[in-house]
Order: structure tokens, then C-alpha cells, then sequence
């Protein structure tokens, strides 16, 4: 390998002097020929290549305008020249048209011959020579080696200028000799400067396949071609050193460059196999993606809201994934540096990509690679975030990645950058349920988005990355948020979005961040009265707007909507107080013991003005999860004797049957055509039956038996014709006279109750009761809106008659003229915090075994309804008789303390007459003198044949004192 670091040196002085390329002098050879049919083509003899002395290489200054010549001195003294064989014919030619050479005394050249720099690549032996070379011209026209591998062929192309004497003038001599040790060779060819290589050699194989049969042509031509590809794999390349001269780091080094050669080889073999297969599944893909829906660049889960009467938000809706979510319109933000935060960390080019980055993606990959496969920064633009929220599609496939790029440029194509924005920051999650800015700032910060300080927007930028890891309700997610923030600070200020003097204003503003989840949240616990609403919204949907169940409630929970109910939380708040209140539901608990619980109890009230519920209750004690029952609304329990003043009592003065001074006789009837030998109806007091009295006496005591008799004369179907004109439908009822004593098929609930009886107050019109005014969805369009309705059932007259006429249950009895009070005499008409009286009045029930309590009671300004007793049915005990009622006080009681004293509207056609109350004719002045207890004031419609004619002027014998009291 010495040699090769001397030829080296040598090709790097011929760089930097001008070539001198002498040539070789011939080979002598045998004039044998190896073959026949190939005469004049020396044997080359081989002999072994033994080692020699190098010789030294003199450079030998040329005459003035002559190449400089490189000589090579030989080791020791070459031997005895021998004569020089005949020169080759056509060598003799050219020969002779140039003068004569000098004797070459150089052994080689720093730029080899082929034949020698061949030997010396594939380490083949000398061929074998005669001992010594004549001086002189060359007398040989070639010579050629052929056999095996290591044969090497020499061809010398001066036998191309004898075939070529008219471009003889164009051809350079080169002479060159070649010392090793006592064997030299020299060979002989001509450069043709004006032919290319490929020329020259085709002139060479020509002159020597001269004279040779077809078959000696293809032999030589093959082995010609073996040994051109031998010469090929033996003498490409870069000079090489041993082994053993390469330091550790080289070794590892070299081996590291192959290892990326072979890589880099296969990576691009996998994209020329990928380009053509992936191109065609890229365009699969493309040519597979739907475009984007348009509904759902404005649909979304949206936090839907709900506000009482005052137009105070009193709950909110989040749907059942439970995300709060409020749009905000991007103009409101816009000014604020929120939309350049979200810029900064998410996609600093988001102005001017086409909806995807090809250097973000690039740098992505890069970062996964440089990472171990876990990036440190995305590659998804804004857009194909937003893409993929709108969509929610979230599968890891190649196939979904590029129909979103697809949709991402096909959205950036078809919307504004602003557009896009605004979709985005409603649509981002910010952790805790929390979904767009606007909800988030508002969680975490208690203001609008628009009012954010700039650390603050940097803040939320940095939550959406990892939700769950930026979570600032978190200890952890706190520390984690604040030094996100600093780096979205920074990235703003690389970009230029804000200035050195804003970013460092906002590293030392102290960032206040709410910890704890505000009051109304999608987790909180709804009352019964926002459940209602809820649910009261579905139907309409439904019914009046042609909604699925499935859409109505999507819309209503989790669609943006905006409900304004007739809420009132100053009523509300005395029902809960109520509703809290043990006592008043467990007078004497211990006549429960052992039973798994309390009774229960439901309410509503209703405005009279407006037909509107305000509150309710639906259950004893606080409310402590969604979705229970709610006995305002849900319960189905038959009412008693309180359902006799609408479809018995009002009915029939309304058909001009009876008055209040209408006399009927309270006695034992037979009424239950299934049994026609068993008493029935029956009372519920003592003594059983107790004679004659005036329908406002029979309705003060809930009497049953003058119920029935008067069910019969309005007849069931008109019983149940005005039944269904107060909102209570039970017109495919099958119960028979059993409903003028409160025995129906279907139950009520305590809301049908209250709206019904509040047609009374409110003279004979029916306002079918509503729990909201209007519904609005995210486009602030009204969906449903609630106006107040009416419907004349009764006339006025009726509608104050039977105000008057149920002002008795809260009175007590007259003594001798009738023993017994009201069924709610105890509490009496309310009394405001003048001392001044307010007109009140009302009607209790009682199921069989005293299983469902009733009071159903109202006053000029409100109505209401009260069920009380166990869920399942249990009797009510000793005091807790009086449950209904003293619920229904505990609230009506501080709810008209600070309103004023009024009166029922009394219509103009109403006249007045004294009546004796013991025969229900006109009472004379006589009597009213003498007997004043006996006396009262009843109404009758003017004009009415209803109205007595007859005077009671003759006293009777008081009636003994009857010690029963009365029971509902």
C-alpha cells in the first residue's frame, strides 16, 4: 500500500503542474501467436510480481516551449538492452512520418498507464516479458492479455493511425517506460484529441478484430467484456488506508455514514413505492370526504340558561356530557388580545395559511423524531382544530388526518379568517366542563370575555393544549396554567403581538382565578320549579313545534336556549322555608316510628292576574339530586271533597240550579246503583246526617250526601264538560257519581288543583297556567312564547258566588243557627301586617282512611293548592290531619302580610238578600231583630227565579249545640 501513498503524492504534484503523458514503450512478445487465426498477436507470459525497490522520480526540465518530463531513476542499473523485435506494419507507417523518439530512461509516470494502475488495483501478477527492452521507436503494434480475470488486455492505439493517415496531423505521440526492478515495459498508443473516449476505444477494438474469424470476434469481445467489468469492481472508488491506520471514532464513523447511506437509499425506495401507492389513496381519500355541514358551523352543545319574572339567571343547563358552553360573537372580543394569544401558542401563521401548514406539520415530525416519537408542539392549524371540534371526530388513521387537511382548506376557502375564529373560541374546551372563552371567563375570572387583561387571555390560551393538566382548580393544574401563560407571553412578544413594556406588565400583574365552581353550574341540583320548566319546554317543542323528543330535549338542555319563566324567588324562598320545616309535616313524629318515612307534601301557587305559576314545592325537606319526584306536578292522588266546588257546586249555579240559600236535606240515600241496599255516599262527621241546610252550609262542611244529590241534577257529562274547561281533563273518565265525592279513575296533582280554583277569583276566566313566557335559541329567535289566555267558564256572577260561598270553610260556625265551622276555621281568613283582612277562601279533602289531605285555598292576589300525606298510602294520624293546612298558612301567611286589604270584584248584576239560615227563605225584619245569629247575607244573580220571594218571620226552637267537630 506504500506504492498507492506515492502515486497519490505524485497525482497531487500533476494537479499543480501541466501534464506530460509520455508514451509507454512496447512490450517485447513472442511472435507466436496463442491462437490461430491471430497472427502478429504477441504471448504474454506471466511472471510473479515480486517486491523491488521503488525507484526515484526525477523531474526533468523540458527545452523552451516543451511539456516538463517526469522520469522515474531506477533502483539499480537496468540491464543489457536487447534488440527490439520488427516493428508492426502499421506501426512502421506512422512511425516513420515522425522523428524519433529519445530513449526513454523513465521507469513510469505519476499518472500510471491503465494496464499498471490495473495490476495494482486487482493485485495481478507482471505478465511475463523478455529481460530487456530496446531503445527506439515501438516496434509492436499492441499488445493484449486475455484468459482470465486477472488477464489484462493492452491494446495500443497507434494502430488507429496507420487506418487514419488524413488525421494523422491531429495525433500526439506519448512515450512512457515503466521500471520494476530488472523487467520494463513499454507501450505505445495514440490520443486523438478531438474524439471522445467512447471513439477511441471503438477505433482500437476495430483495428484489433482485424483479420479474426466471427468466432474469434465474439470470444474477444466477451472476454473484452469480462475484463471491463472486472476492471470496473476492482478499480472504482476512493484510495483506501489499511485498517489498522484508522483511529476507534473513523471506524464508527465510517460506519455511521454508510448506515445513513443505506437509509437515506431506503427511504427514498419507500416514497418512490409510497408516491404511487399513497398517491392513489390520497386521492381515495379526498375523493371520500364530506364536506363540512353547514348547520354545523352554528350548532354545538351551548349552555342553555334559565332566568325568573326579574330576569335573573337562576339556573343553567349543560346537556348529558355536561358541557358549559355560552357563545360569544367574535366582534365583542376582537379588540382584546385573546384571538393573538390563541394565535401565538396554537397557529402563528393562522392569517396566512391556507388551513393547514406544511412547515408546522414538517416541524412536527421532526420534533417526534428528535423526541422519541412524542412531539413538542402540534401540527394542526387552527382551522383543523376547528375542523375536528365541529366534526368530533378523533380516530387515528391516516385516512381521517387527510380529510381533515381537506376540510381544513375547504373551510379556510370558504370562510373568513374572523369566522373561523369566532367558531373556534366558542368551541375550544377549557377544562372543568367549561367549553369557549366565554364560559371560561366567566368561570375563572367572574367577567365577559371582552374584559380580559392580557395575562389573563394568555391564561386561558394556554388551558387548551391539556385540559386536564392546565386545570386551574387544581393545585398542580394552577402551577402547570401559570407557566404555560409565561410561555404564550412570550411567543406574543417574539411575534410582535404586544411590547416588551405590555409583556413584562403582565408577568407582574397578580392573576386572580376563581378555585371554586360558581353557584349555578351544570352539576348544580335544579329546584323543583327550573325541573318543571325543563321539562314543560320539551313538551311544547313537541307539541305545538313538531320536535322529536330526542331534538326537543337536545335543544332545550344543551342547545344555547334562553328561558324566561314566571319564576318568583320571593315566593319561592317562603315555600322552601316551609318545605323545611319538619314540624309542619310530623306533628308528632313518634306516631311514625318504625316506618321508613315522614308524610310528604306538594305545592303550587298561581297568580290570579296572570294565570302564572310563581312557585312550588315538590317535596319535604332540601332537594338534594335532579330528576325526583315532584309531588307539585307528578303525583296522581284523588282529591276529596276538594274537587266539589268545580265540578258539582259551580257547575250548578252556573246552570241556575242552586244558590247558596238553596236548601237540601242531609240524610241517608241508596245512591250506588251497584249496591242500591248499601248507604251511600256517606259523611265523614257525626252525627251522620244532620237534616236541612243551605248549599253554603253543606259546602262549609263538606257534606256529601247534598254533593251527590246535586251531581245528579247537573248530570255527569256537564260535571265533566266544566271539569275540562279549568284545565282538568277527565272526559274519558269511567268514574260515575263516585266524583261528586272526589272518586275518579285518575287521580290530580296539586298545580291542576290551584289553576282550576283560581278561575274563582279571577271572575269565572280560566287562564291555563304556563311556567315561562318565551324561549329564545342561540339566534335570540323566539321558539316558544307563553301569552296569557283566557276562557270564560263561569259567569262573574257564578265565579263570586262561589267566592262567597267558600269563604265559609275559613269561618266558624253561627251557634244555634248552624253549630258547625269551616273545615279550616282554625286559621281563618289571612290578616296583613296592618291587622287589616284580606278576603280569603277555600276548600278541603279527604280520601277514604284518611289516606290524602287536601287544601285548596285563594285570594284576590294568589291561589293554591296543597296534597299532603305518605307516598305510598298510609293513614294520617291525630294532628297531622291538619297538615295541608297548616302548609299552606306557614306560606300564605308572610306572603300577604305587606299586601293590602282587598275585595272580590263584585260584578254589577249581583243582588243582596238576608236570608234565614234555618230555612233558606228571606229573613224578616222581625227576625233579623230578634234572631240576628240566624240571619246572613247571600247573592244571587238579578233577575234570577232562584232568588226567595217568601219571608221566615215566625222564630223556631234553637237546636241543641251538636258537640262533633267537623272533619274536613
Amino acid at each position: 500500500m506504500k506504492h498507492d501513498h506515492e502515486a497519490h503524492e505524485a497525482e497531487e504534484r500533476q494537479d499543480q503542474e501541466p501534464a506530460v503523458r509520455p508514451a509507454p514503450p512496447p512490450v517485447e512478445t513472442d511472435s507466436s501467436s496463442p491462437d490461430p487465426g491471430l497472427p502478429n498477436r504477441p504471448e504474454i507470459q506471466r511472471v510473479s510480481a515480486e517486491p523491488v525497490a521503488r525507484p526515484e522520480i526525477r523531474r526533468v526540465n523540458p527545452e523552451p516551449g516543451a511539456e516538463p518530463e517526469i522520469r522515474r531513476v531506477p533502483a539499480s542499473p537496468p540491464p543489457a538492452e536487447t534488440p527490439a523485435p520488427e516493428p508492426h506494419p502499421t506501426v512502421k507507417a506512422a512511425t516513420k512520418a515522425e522523428p524519433e523518439q529519445p530513449a526513454a530512461t523513465q521507469t513510469g509516470t505519476a499518472d500510471e498507464t491503465a494496464s499498471e494502475a490495473t495490476r495494482r488495483a486487482v493485485k495481478l501478477p507482471l505478465p511475463k516479458v523478455p529481460p530487456t527492452v530496446p531503445a527506439g521507436p515501438p516496434a509492436a503494434p499492441h499488445s493484449a492479455v486475455h484468459g482470465s480475470d486477472n488477464e489484462i488486455e493492452q491494446i495500443s492505439a497507434e494502430a488507429a493511425e496507420a487506418r487514419m493517415p488524413q488525421q494523422a496531423p491531429k495525433l500526439r505521440r506519448i512515450g512512457a517506460s515503466t521500471r520494476r526492478g530488472d523487467v520494463t515495459e513499454e507501450v505505445s498508443y495514440v490520443e486523438a484529441s478531438h474524439l471522445s473516449s467512447r471513439e477511441r476505444e471503438r477505433l482500437i477494438l476495430d483495428q484489433a478484430l482485424r483479420g479474426l474469424s466471427p468466432a474469434q470476434q465474439r470470444r474477444y469481445r466477451k472476454d473484452m467484456r469480462r475484463l471491463r467489468r472486472t476492471l470496473r469492481r476492482h478499480t472504482t472508488g476512493k484510495p483506501t488506508r489499511p485498517a489498522s491506520m484508522q483511529s476507534v471514532p473513523e471506524v464508527i464513523g465510517r460506519g455511521f455514514s454508510r448506515f445513513i447511506k443505506v437509509i437515506v437509499v431506503i427511504v427514498m425506495l419507500a416514497i418512490v413505492l409510497v408516491s404511487g401507492v399513497g398517491g392513489g389513496m390520497l386521492l381515495g381519500y379526498i375523493s371520500t370526504t364530506e364536506p363540512l355541514n353547514p348547520a354545523l358551523l352554528t350548532s354545538g352543545s351551548q349552555t342553555s340558561r334559565v332566568y325568573d319574572k326579574n330576569g335573573e339567571l337562576i339556573s343553567i343547563s349543560t346537556g348529558a356530557r355536561n358541557i358549559d358552553r355560552e357563545i360569544v360573537e367574535f366582534s365583542t372580543i376582537k379588540d382584546g388580545y385573546l384571538d393573538e394569544a390563541f394565535k401565538a401558542i396554537e397557529d402563528e401563521r393562522f392569517d396566512t395559511n391556507i388551513g393547514i401548514d406544511p412547515r408546522r406539520i414538517a416541524s412536527a415530525v421532526v420534533s417526534a423524531i428528535m423526541h422519541g416519537g412524542t412531539p413538542q408542539h402540534g401540527g394542526s392549524t387552527i382551522t383543523q382544530q376547528t375542523v375536528k371540534l365541529l366534526t368530533g371526530e378523533d380516530e387515528i388513521s391516516a385516512q381521517r388526518k387527510v380529510q381533515e387537511w381537506y376540510k381544513a382548506i375547504l373551510l379556510k376557502r370558504d370562510l373568513t379568517n374572523d369566522e373561523i375564529m369566532e367558531i373556534y373560541l366558542n368551541s375550544v374546551p377549557m377544562a372543568n366542563s367549561y367549553v369557549g372563552v366565554q364560559s371560561a371567563s366567566r368561570a375563572y375570572f367572574e367577567k365577559d370575555a371582552a374584559d380580559l387583561t392580557l395575562g389573563e387571555a394568555a391564561f386561558l390560551a394556554g388551558i387548551p393544549k391539556a385540559p386536564s393538566v392546565y386545570n386551574p382548580r387544581t393545585e398542580l393544574g394552577m402551577r402547570n396554567a401559570l407557566r404555560r401563560q409565561r410561555i404564550v407571553l412570550a411567543k406574543m412578544l417574539d411575534l410582535n403581538f404586544i411590547t416588551q413594556a405590555q409583556y413584562d406588565e403582565a408577568l407582574n400583574s397578580e392573576l386572580v382565578v376563581q378555585r371554586e365552581p360558581p353557584p349555578l353550574s351544570g352539576t348544580s341540583i335544579n329546584s323543583y320549579f327550573v325541573e318543571y320548566v325543563y321539562k314543560q319546554t320539551v313538551e311544547d317543542l313537541i307539541e305545538r313545534r313538531g320536535y322529536t323528543r330526542e331534538a326537543a330535549r337536545s335543544l332545550i338542555h344543551s342547545g344555547g336556549v334562553r328561558i324566561y319563566t314566571t319564576f318568583d324567588p320571593r315566593v319561592q324562598a317562603l315555600v322552601d322555608a316551609t318545605f323545611n320545616k319538619e314540624e309542619l309535616f310530623a306533628a308528632e313524629p313518634g306516631r311514625y316510628a318504625g316506618l321508613p318515612d315522614l308524610p310528604q307534601a306538594g305545592m303550587a301557587i298561581i297568580d290570579n292576574q296572570t294565570g302564572a305559576i310563581v312557585a312550588m314545592g315538590g317535596g319535604r325537606g332540601t332537594k338534594d339530586a335532579n330528576l325526583v319526584l315532584n309531588r307539585a306536578v307528578d303525583i296522581e292522588r284523588q282529591p276529596g271533597s276538594a274537587i266539589k266546588p268545580l265540578n258539582v257546586y259551580a257547575p250548578a249555579i252556573e246552570m241556575g240550579m242552586v244558590t247558596g240559600a238553596t236548601m237540601i236535606l242531609d240524610e241517608m240515600v241508596f245512591m250506588d246503583p251497584q249496591r242500591p241496599d248499601v248507604p251511600y255516599p256517606k259523611n265523614a262527621y257525626y252525627p251522620e246526617y244532620r237534616g236541612w241546610m243551605t248549599i253554603r252550609n253543606a259546602i262549609k262542611i263538606s257534606n256529601n250526601v247534598p254533593s251527590a244529590k246535586v251531581m245528579e241534577m247537573v248530570g255527569l257529562d256537564n260535571s265533566r264538560y266544566y271539569l275540562n274547561k279549568v284545565g282538568i281533563n277527565r272526559l274519558e273518565d269511567g268514574a260515575q257519581l263516585a266524583m261528586a265525592v272526589g272518586g275518579f279513575e285518575q287521580g290530580m296533582n296539586p298545580l291542576e288543583m290551584a289553576s282550576a280554583f283560581a278561575t274563582f277569583p279571577n271572575g269565572g276566566l280560566y287562564i291555563p297556567y304556563y311556567c315561562y313566557t318565551k324561549v329564545l335559541d342561540s339566534n335570540n329567535t323566539v321558539i316558544l312564547e307563553n301569552r296569557p289566555s283566557y276562557e270564560l267558564v263561569y259567569s262573574p256572577e257564578t265565579a263570586y258566588m262561589m267566592s262567597r260561598i267558600l269563604e265559609e270553610v275559613m269561618l266558624p260556625g253561627y251557634g244555634e243557627a248552624f253549630w258547625y265551622g269551616g273545615s279550616a276555621e282554625g286559621h281563618g281568613m289571612m290578616v296583613n301586617s296592618a291587622g287589616e283582612t284580606i278576603r280569603t277562601a277555600g276548600k278541603t279533602g279527604t280520601t277514604d282512611n284518611d289516606y290524602d289531605k287536601w287544601f285548596c285555598c285563594f285570594t284576590p292576589y294568589y291561589t293554591a293548592a296543597v296534597w299532603y300525606g305518605f307516598d305510598v298510602l298510609r293513614t294520617i294520624q291525630g294532628p297531622d290531619n291538619e297538615g295541608a293546612k297548616r302548609i299552606l298558612f306557614d306560606v300564605f301567611d308572610p306572603l300577604h302580610a305587606d299586601l293590602a286589604a282587598v275585595d272580590w270584584t263584585v260584578p254589577s248584576n249581583i243582588v243582596e238578600r238576608q236570608i234565614d239560615m234555618r230555612t233558606g227563605l228571606l229573613a224578616s225584619p222581625e227576625l233579623q231583630a230578634s234572631w240576628p245569629q240566624r240571619v246572613y247575607t247571600e247573592y244571587f244573580v238579578r233577575g234570577s227565579p232562584l232568588i226567595p220571594t217568601q219571608y221566615e218571620s215566625v222564630p223556631t226552637e234553637p237546636p241543641a249545640q251538636d258537640a262533633a267537630d267537623v272533619q274536613n
